[in-house]
């Protein structure tokens, strides 16, 4: 009997599904999006997973995530759903998914792993991206109405004060 069940998904092709635990990799991991050569790859391919686990905390991540999920199961005695997230489902949240099914495996826990979005094509930028590098009040605002608009107030939130500052900041030039 399955005691873990990860999923990995894409928050770019559907809402995450329904699990107990959640991880957003949007924000904490390196995205191999960015980097050409990977971009058609997949978190199954080694030099994807090497590149997303070479993050700093991706191991910490898992491990934490791991007895969270096993001490989960063993205190409800129910099987547990962890969903892993990134942008297109293809990179970080495959990676991810995968090496936490690997740990609890080695841990005697028995699990299944499901790829939602591993197959759906790249999600390619739209022309209005905005990107971090663009620091300006405009850019942050921008950022911060696509974070809106996709149901993310508090990020939403934090980049209105960062384009705040760098208003200010210029001010003050």
């Amino acid at each position: 009997m399955v005691q873990v069940y990860v999923i990995s998904f894409g928050y770019g092709h559907a809402p995450a599904p329904e699990a107990d635990l959640t991880l957003d990799t949007r924000r904490i991991l390196r995205n191999p999006h960015h980097d050409p050569r990977m971009r058609e790859l997949t978190g199954l391919d080694e030099v994807v997973r090497r590149h997303v686990l070479a993050t700093p905390g991706a191991a910490r991540l898992i491990s934490n995530t791991a007895v969270l999920a096993a001490d989960l199961h063993a205190q409800t005695r129910a099987p547990v759903t962890v969903a892993v997230g990134c942008v297109g489902g293809r990179h970080r949240s495959v990676a991810i998914a995968e090496e936490l099914a690997a740990t609890l495996h080695s841990d005697g826990i028995k699990t299944s792993i499901t790829h939602r979005d591993v197959h759906r094509p790249v999600i390619q930028p739209s022309g209005g991206e905005v990107r971090l590098s663009d620091k300006t009040p405009e850019g942050f605002r921008r950022l911060a109405e696509k974070s809106r608009a996709n149901g993310d107030d508090r990020v939403a939130e934090e980049l209105e004060r960062m384009a705040q500052e760098a208003e200010n900041s210029g001010k003050k030039k």
